[in-house]
């Protein structure tokens, strides 16, 4: 994308791979984790919540409960064959 920014730019890339779902919930506990090995700091004792997003941007925000990454538009869109590790 970066080397090609003429054929990236108005397209939105959900890059991932979709053997290795993961929730929101479950990221967030996943990186504490990382911070807390990286720093050496303790981890946080505060649990991680399930927060509906009505709840938190407000009435009218609308979001897909699940997103499913698919590398074949970043493939088609960008000339590259990038394949998703398993």
């Amino acid at each position: 994308m970066i080397e090609n920014p003429a054929r990236a730019n108005g397209h939105i890339f959900n890059v991932g791979n979709p053997n290795n779902e993961a929730t929101e919930k479950q990221l967030a506990e996943i990186m504490t984790q990382v911070y807390a090995e990286v720093s050496g700091k303790l981890p946080l004792e505060v649990p991680t919540i399930d927060v509906s997003s009505r709840e938190f941007y407000g009435e009218g925000y609308d979001d897909s409960d699940k997103r499913i990454p698919d590398m074949t538009i970043i493939n088609k869109q960008l000339g590259i064959q990038i394949l998703p590790s398993i």
